[in-house]
């Protein structure tokens, strides 16, 4: 039986400790990388279309961020990055956002996804249509959450697709037709 020495014993507790610092950092890696907005649409319904323009049903167009065919129908869902405490509601015009001393406002979006829902109800049809607004980012929500805002992570939670056998009955031919008709009239901008 052989002896372990203090030099022996030094290389392996290097090993061991270099061992858990390469664990630790690809599990960090990995876990930014599944959080990425790419990585999290892939869970999100059976189809996506980016960045389309459509006809907003009164000789006019309007921008749609992300349109997704789900189980559950389309969702539209437009994105907002920020990170910090998240001054919002419904009824505001703008909105606050206070980060250490960075602070922001922006355009309530609550009015724009109702107008990008009824653009695209009205090429859909029958399909429910619903949408939200997902915040990319670390927020609080100081005063309370919005109808239809939350994080990415919970939208793509929400909406998440079945499985592979489960999820193709639940996309009916209805719906695809509905999403070709869609496919059809959007544009993407120049």
């Amino acid at each position: 039986m052989s002896n372990l020495t203090t030099p022996n014993l030094i290389v392996i507790a290097l090993i061991v400790i270099a061992g858990g610092l390469l664990f630790f950092g690809v599990l960090l890696v990995w876990r930014k990388l599944n959080r990425s907005p790419r990585m999290v649409f892939r869970r999100i319904g059976h189809r996506r279309l980016a960045n389309l323009v459509l006809p907003d049903g009164m000789d006019g167009e309007i921008h749609v961020d992300h349109l997704f065919l789900t189980d559950r129908g389309l969702l539209v869902l437009e994105l907002r990055n920020a990170s910090g405490a998240l001054f919002g509601a419904e009824s505001m015009d703008e909105w606050r956002v206070i980060d250490g001393v960075r602070r922001f406002t922006f355009r309530n979006p609550l009015p724009g996804l109702e107008a990008r829902i009824h653009s695209v109800q009205l090429i859909a049809g029958d399909i429910p249509v619903e949408g939200r607004v997902a915040v990319i980012g670390t927020v609080v929500f100081a005063a309370g959450r919005p109808p239809g805002v939350a994080t990415l992570a919970e939208v793509a939670e929400e909406f998440q697709r079945a499985p592979k056998d489960e999820g193709a009955a639940a996309v009916s031919e209805d719906w695809l037709g509905a999403w070709q008709r869609i496919a059809e009239v959007a544009r993407v901008p120049a």
